[in-house]
């Protein structure tokens, strides 16, 4: 039951965070231009025409210089334009080599929508994407699929595969009862040993050996100097823990016989 309901969780997670992804790469290609022009663009020589320096913000001691760049389709005579924009130390020192720049060429690239950015921008838009905090959700998001996938489909399939190795070449089960509590085998009223809640040492003790060993390794009280047993408390390695250990022994013994 504890099996399914995880894997239940699992799939729900899964399906949680492919719709997150789908909503969030659809918002961004819609709002980025870059990704855009990155699948459908092709290159051309623009111009440099003017330039404009200015403060990064209003609050910002920092400058930009903005080029407006300009090309224009001979075949078409359709007109296309964009601003780039380098980092400059102020307006005074930058005005020399700002003016330098009128009339050289620059990269530009077109999409088939008409929309247009300079080259060197369109690496800038991808690590705007990237930084973005819904871009570093997807990333986590991709990860988090591949991790789930990878453990579904490799250790799952390899815990799978022990699971009947073991099933295979491991000696008879005998179950048995103690206390008028059903033991599936001698392992699992171990593993139950650490499960202080009577209810689910109950539940422990009726597992198999490998599902009460995996359900008391993520809830259990593994490593506790105390050792429980229908709600009464045990040290572990005392005497009364010997004896209860020897009591389920003789009890597995039985049906041994049988």
């Amino acid at each position: 039951m504890e099996n399914k309901k995880r894997k239940i969780t699992y799939s729900s997670l899964l399906a949680v965070f492919i719709l997150l992804i789908l909503l969030n790469i659809g918002s961004m290609l819609l709002h980025l231009n870059g990704l855009e022009i990155h699948m459908y663009g092709y290159s051309v020589e623009g111009t440099i025409v003017s330039y404009e320096i200015r403060k990064t913000s209003t609050e910002s001691k920092s400058y930009q210089c903005g080029f407006e760049c300009k090309y224009i389709d001979s075949k078409t005579g359709k007109f296309y334009s964009t601003i780039t924009y380098y980092p400059v130390a102020n307006k005074v020192d930058s005005k020399e080599w700002c003016e330098s720049k009128i009339g050289k060429p620059i990269e530009l690239v077109i999409d088939k929508y008409g929309n247009c950015i300079a080259r060197r921008d369109m690496t800038f838009d991808l690590i705007q994407w990237i930084l973005l905090p819904r871009g570093i959700l997807i990333i986590v998001g991709i990860i988090g699929i591949i991790v789930i996938v990878v453990k579904k489909c490799y250790f799952d399939k390899h815990k799978q595969i022990i699971k009947q190795q073991d099933s295979e070449t491991s000696e008879p089960v005998y179950n048995f009862v103690i206390d008028d509590i059903y033991c599936e085998c001698i392992e699992s009223f171990i593993a139950s040993l650490n499960v202080k809640n009577k209810t689910k040492q109950k539940e422990v003790c009726g597992m198999t050996a490998m599902e009460a060993k995996e359900y008391t390794s993520q809830y259990g009280n593994l490593g506790s100097k105390y050792i429980y047993w229908q709600g009464k408390t045990i040290r572990r390695n005392s005497k009364q823990y010997n004896e209860l250990l020897d009591r389920a022994n003789v009890e597995q013994q039985k049906n041994k016989l049988l």
